[in-house]
């Protein structure tokens, strides 16, 4: 007699609502670029607008679920981190006073492992009437959804993470060979990016074995990065790093 045994492995993770936004409460909460309206007893934020998200636990997933109203029959652009997004579309419609309205409900799911996230809705007419953000946890709750390295996803750790505030005030270590200066966007909510050709900078690290770096930048030049003794970097813009490590117990 054979048996056939199969076994299935269902990976948990996490859904966690992070964040919700309501334009019946009359409160921007740091939406930049619009101002608020009326369509009979519904109230929206409009028509162009973006935010910044700063310090989003670990997560290997963001999920978007926007309600919004235009008079136009077709949605705008929808941008997460500088990228205009496909999403799932649904609407209904009825009239505000003498003009048709259109009533969007998008929902987007969006593999994301960054601590930031910059959101940005175009419209011609209409805005935000209610938005939720969601983060799924990482597998295993691993630092940085580090999961490359399964058996030993737990020794990741965050060492550092810089130049990770909206009006990029705090350096953290970062110095400056050349001039630089402080570049305002629109599309993260007014966040201000440095504005750089090299920088440097150098931290004292821990036992480790391995060395894990992340930077986000706005522009499409190449980013060099010399890490000897020391890190320089090379670019034009620059706001985000993280430094993950990889510990051992018995470093030699």
């Amino acid at each position: 007699m054979i048996i056939f045994i199969f076994l299935i492995y269902i990976t948990r993770q996490t859904q966690i609502e992070i964040y919700q936004f309501n334009a019946s409460s009359n409160f921007s909460d740091e939406w930049v670029g619009g101002y608020f309206r009326n369509c009979g007893d519904v109230e929206y934020f409009g028509p162009s607008i973006s935010r910044i998200f700063l310090n989003l636990e670990s997560h290997s997933h963001i999920i978007v679920d926007a309600y919004l109203l235009s008079d136009y029959s077709s949605m705008t652009d929808f941008w997460i981190d500088e990228s205009t997004q496909p999403y799932y579309l649904s609407y209904s419609q009825k009239y505000c006073g003498s003009t048709l309205i259109y009533f969007y409900n998008i929902s987007r799911t969006l593999q994301h492992k960054r601590r930031t996230v910059l959101m940005e809705f175009y419209l011609h007419h209409g805005g935000l009437i209610s938005l939720k953000l969601s983060i799924i946890k990482c597998q295993y709750e691993c630092a940085g959804c580090i999961e490359n390295y399964h058996a030993t996803y737990q020794q990741w750790k965050l060492h550092q993470y810089s130049l990770n505030d909206k009006l990029s005030q705090n350096l953290d270590g970062w110095t400056f060979v050349s001039n630089n200066s402080q570049y305002q966007m629109f599309g993260c909510g007014g966040c201000q990016f440095q504005q750089f050709l090299e920088l440097n900078y150098s931290t004292e690290l821990p036992p480790h074995q391995d060395v894990l770096i992340r930077f986000f930048k706005i522009d499409r030049n190449t980013l060099i990065v010399n890490y000897l003794q020391q890190m320089t970097a090379k670019s034009f813009y620059n706001i985000f790093l993280l430094i993950f490590l990889f510990q051992v117990k018995n470093f030699l």
